[in-house]
C-alpha cells in the first residue's frame, strides 16, 4: 500500500455562463494548497519516502526521464501540463 501527502484546492464557476471555469482568485496565490502546486508537493513526498529513504527499491523507484531529443517536444505535445517533464541526456 501507498501513501502520499499532497492536497490541492479549486473552487469552480456555478453561473450558466462560465460553469465549470476555475476560480482563479480561490485559494490565495501564496497558499500551500493551491493546484499549482499540487504535482511538486506530491513528487517531492514521493522522492522522500522511495527514492531517497529506500534505496534498496532503486530498480523499482528510479525516476524515468524523457529524451531530449523526443519528438513529443519537437511537436509541444507537453505543453498542456501542469509540470515540467524530467530531461535525461
Amino acid at each position: 500500500m501507498s501513501r502520499y501527502e499532497a492536497v490541492g484546492m479549486a473552487m469552480v464557476e456555478t453561473r450558466d455562463d462560465i460553469a465549470g471555469a476555475l476560480v482563479d482568485r480561490f485559494p490565495p496565490a501564496d497558499s500551500r494548497i493551491t493546484s499549482s502546486r499540487f504535482f511538486d508537493t506530491l513528487y517531492r513526498r514521493y522522492d522522500e519516502r522511495y527514492v531517497v529513504g529506500a534505496p534498496q527499491l532503486a530498480p523499482r523507484t528510479r525516476h524515468l526521464a524523457w529524451s531530449s531529443d523526443s519528438p513529443a517536444f519537437a511537436a509541444n505535445a507537453l505543453q498542456a501540463f501542469d509540470y515540467a517533464a524530467r530531461m535525461g541526456s
